[in-house]
C-alpha cells in the first residue's frame, strides 16, 4: 500500500466511479483488505455492456469482498522503496488493475 497522496487515491476512485454512473454498465467495487479502522478498494466500470455481462454486472453497482484469502499489509512512504517493489512484482502487477499509481 502506498501513503503517500491518499487524496488524489480517492478523487481518482470518485472520478472512476462517476463514469461507472454515467456509462450505466454498472460499477464493481472490490474490497480488498482491511487495515486498522479502513477497508481498501477498487472501483471498476465496464466500457461496454459486453464487458458488463462478462463481470456479471447489472447496470447498478456490484459488491465483492474476498473474505478468503489474507493480506500481508505494509505501508510504504518512501518513492525508492515503492519503485523498488514495483519493479520486485512487476509481473505479478500487469495481471491486475492498479489499484496505486
Amino acid at each position: 500500500m502506498r501513503d503517500s497522496n491518499q487524496n488524489a487515491a480517492e478523487q481518482t476512485a470518485r472520478k472512476a466511479f462517476a463514469l461507472g454512473l454515467a456509462h450505466e454498465n454498472g460499477v464493481l467495487i472490490k474490497g480488498l483488505f482491511s487495515k486498522e479502522d479502513k477497508t481498501y478498494a477498487s472501483i471498476w466500470y465496464p466500457e461496454n455492456h459486453i464487458e458488463a455481462e462478462y463481470a456479471l454486472l447489472s447496470r447498478n453497482i456490484k459488491l465483492s469482498v474476498n473474505t478468503s484469502q489474507v493480506f500481508k499489509i505494509v505501508t510504504v512512504q518512501s518513492d525508492e522503496e515503492w519503485l523498488r517493489l514495483a519493479n520486485q512484482y512487476s509481473a505479478k502487477q500487469s495481471q491486475k488493475i492498479l489499484l496505486f499509481e
